[in-house]
């Protein structure tokens, strides 16, 4: 790592886009009369079906026992009585027919009951909920509780001080995601607070009093019941399959207290704003060789404004990022499975939308695959939540059916979560004993390693797990302290262990107690922050407006800055800001401008003494090509010489114009044992040697790669 003192860090500085909103009331009911206004309202009575579908005990009424208005205020009150075959009585009222809306901001003022069994909440349906039914309508709950103390029948903590916020939607069936927030103090029954969403075509936020807690991107195209009119509920429930029954400590009677609804829309918004994006490489059901190199295109556009970024993602691991056009990127030497493949595009003007899924097979025999295709890199960061693709039993172990967490991997059963450690993101939790999670790395080089893990936990005992490599347990018990909340995190150290380069199958396994898991790294001892950029290295001569591949290797290190200086001493100008360090890789349009003196940076951006820049390089219109060079009429891969070898041979391959290139060896079980070249060059023909001192005898794969021109050819080593 090269480290130098500059008169940069005025230049870098982060930049948060904002966007006007002008939000104009449309519908509000202030509940200053003494009566429930029926042009805005209609009373729900009865209890439903089977609780209306959650068990509840109450019977809904429009009684003035359990609805009333007076004072300025709605007053939905629960009671404990007998009523026909009922202990309990309550009300619920609706919107349905007379408003509904979409898009704007939500919000409800109001002073919430307490204890145990007591369910208020307000929430919204879709329009079409009488002709596609539920879940494909779409919910969207603002505001539930689930009052009291103790633990409720779906194991979620019970508590006067939180409240949730919560989508409902059909994505093959009911899946749910969301967040909650707690009162610092005191309970939501002490006093007044406001409940709301800000809903727009790409966005649901939802707040309570002034602090977002939760959102979420509803752009993609399974998540379309949310793009539709939906209207209003109030209700305060008792029982139930989420909050339980009353108890002895539940006083009655409950009342919710509701000042006001409001219903804002936004003026501004212009929904021609919102890009589009398509995966056009590869296509829907495409059969794909294993252990290759894939490259994904995109086709990404927006009626006004330019296209900012485009993410690439397996399922919901984003495994590659660009900013600049064409939109591609190469997704390295993919194992076999079947992958689900979307990516993301935003716009300039703030806006983004999903392209749809597109599925393709790596052929091949495995029982588990890289959630993200390719194995995690070691030395590296791996997230708890990117275990491998390969269900139950195979690619983890999970004591109940259900993502209790109802976030990022929806169909399985481990329980992901919302993260509030510094990273955000998401982590595994509810853990229990004899849980697991299985995977994939590749290592880089041999040596010693250890495993720092990030974990939080409430357990009053410790909680112990452990680690495997390829069955054998390399850590020991790691332990993990109650750290005073299921969201305060810690870091934990294992002991060392020596782990050899190539493929390996790590399992972490909770051994005793419960703690949450935001991930964990395998780095040798004593590592610390480090960038070393690797192309360009310096001597290369780039084409204005051309797009070459900056690429870098770091560690722990979350997020890059690049920096571009034309005179090699100074002056440098932020080229991208918030680049994903881990993908080690920026694709960028050359300047148009004339220099022999070059330089390139890659710097933290948490910690900027943690940089790295490269040798001079040059920026210059071609008119030809280096005269030690001979001109190529096309793409060659020659044989090796000499063949069979030992130790060393040469490569020689031909391109007939300056482009990127790839060139790697492989071993005959499609392993990747040297890359050779992958970097851009210049026109002409080169020669590579290649040296196999730490190679067992037998036959290797040397596979060249050039724009859409591929070959491979065999080579032997014979000791």
């Amino acid at each position: 790592m090269k480290t130098f003192s500059l008169m940069i860090f005025l230049l870098f500085v982060n930049f948060v886009p904002t966007f006007a909103q002008k939000y104009k009331l449309v519908w509000s009911d202030e509940f200053d009369g003494t009566t429930l206004d029926l042009s805005k309202w209609t009373y729900e009575v009865g209890n439903g079906v089977n609780g209306w579908g959650n068990n509840e005990l109450e019977y809904y009424t429009s009684r003035s026992q359990n609805i009333s208005v007076e004072n300025g205020y709605l007053a939905i009150t629960a009671q404990k009585e007998n009523y026909g075959s009922f202990n309990y009585t309550s009300a619920r009222i609706k919107t349905q027919g007379k408003f509904s809306f979409r898009y704007g901001k939500a919000e409800a003022r109001i002073k919430l009951p307490y204890g145990n069994g007591i369910w208020p909440a307000f929430w919204m349906l879709g329009d079409d909920i009488s002709t596609v039914g539920w879940p494909s309508c779409g919910e969207i709950d603002i505001m539930e509780m689930i009052g009291g103390s103790g633990v409720g029948n779906t194991g979620t903590q019970l508590s006067d001080s939180t409240v949730y916020g919560t989508l409902h939607w059909n994505q093959n069936g009911h899946v749910q995601s969301g967040g909650k927030i707690s009162l610092k103090s005191g309970r939501f029954a002490d006093g007044f607070h406001l409940f709301g969403v800000i809903w727009t075509p790409q966005l649901i936020k939802f707040y309570v009093d002034s602090t977002i807690y939760y959102q979420i991107d509803i752009s993609p195209a399974w998540m379309s019941a949310f793009q539709n009119k939906f209207f209003i509920i109030l209700n305060l429930a008792v029982g139930g399959n989420w909050p339980g029954n009353p108890n002895s400590t539940t006083v009655f009677p409950q009342t919710m207290l509701v000042d006001y609804v409001r219903v804002y829309q936004d003026t501004s918004s212009d929904t021609a704003d919102f890009p589009s994006a398509k995966i056009e490489s590869p296509k829907d059901g495409a059969l794909l060789s294993p252990y290759d190199d894939i490259p994904i295109s995109v086709s990404a556009s927006v009626p006004n404004g330019k296209i900012k970024k485009v993410e690439f993602f397996q399922d919901a691991m984003k495994i590659g990022e660009t900013y600049v056009s064409p939109f591609t990127m190469r997704w390295h030497d993919v194992f076999p499975g079947i992958y689900r493949l979307h990516c993301i595009a935003y716009s300039s003007n703030g806006y983004s939308s999903y392209s749809d899924t597109v599925v393709v097979n790596v052929l091949g025999n495995s029982s588990t695959s890289p959630f993200g295709g390719t194995p995690a890199e070691v030395p590296g960061v791996i997230e708890a939540e990117d275990y491998d693709l390969g269900g139950q039993g195979k690619a983890y172990f999970d004591s109940d059916s259900t993502n209790r967490g109802a976030q990022y991997r929806l169909n399985d059963w481990v329980d992901i979560e919302a993260c509030l450690d510094t990273s955000g993101g998401y982590d595994v939790g509810w853990t229990q004993p004899g849980e697991w999670l299985l995977y994939t790395v590749i290592v880089s080089h041999s040596g010693e390693y250890q495993v720092r893990v990030r974990a939080a936990s409430a357990s009053i005992n410790q909680s112990i797990l452990h680690f495997e490599i390829d069955g054998v347990n390399v850590t020991g018990n790691v332990t993990i302290p109650n750290t005073g909340g299921w969201q305060s995190w810690t870091t934990v150290y294992s002991k060392t262990f020596k782990l050899d380069s190539g493929v390996h199958f790590v399992k972490m396994c909770i051994d005793s107690g419960s703690c949450n898991l935001n991930k964990f790294y395998i780095l040798p001892p004593n590592a610390s922050p480090l960038i070393n950029l690797i192309f360009p290295n310096g001597g290369e001569i780039f084409v204005p407006d051309s797009v070459v591949e900056i690429k870098w290797k770091s560690q722990l290190v979350d997020r890059v800055m690049i920096g571009f200086s034309p005179s090699g001493v100074g002056n440098w100008t932020l080229v991208q800001d918030s680049v994903t360090a881990k993908f080690g890789v920026y694709r960028w349009l050359v300047p148009n401008i004339v220099s022999s003196t070059c330089r390139l940076l890659v710097m933290s951006e948490n910690d900027r003494s943690v940089s790295d820049t490269c040798q001079t390089f040059s920026v210059q219109v071609t008119t030809g090509v280096n005269n030690n060079i001979e001109t190529a009429k096309g793409y060659l891969l020659e044989q090796n010489f000499p063949n069979p070898f030992n130790p060393s041979t040469s490569i020689v391959y031909s391109v007939p114009k300056d482009t990127f290139v790839t060139l790697e060896v492989y071993d005959v079980t499609g392993r990747r044992v040297a890359t050779l070249v992958r970097n851009f060059v210049l026109a002409g023909t080169h020669s590579v040697l290649f040296k196999g001192d730490d190679l067992a005898s037998g036959v290797y794969l040397y596979r060249f790669e050039s724009d859409n021109f591929q070959k491979t050819n065999k080579m032997v080593l014979t000791k």
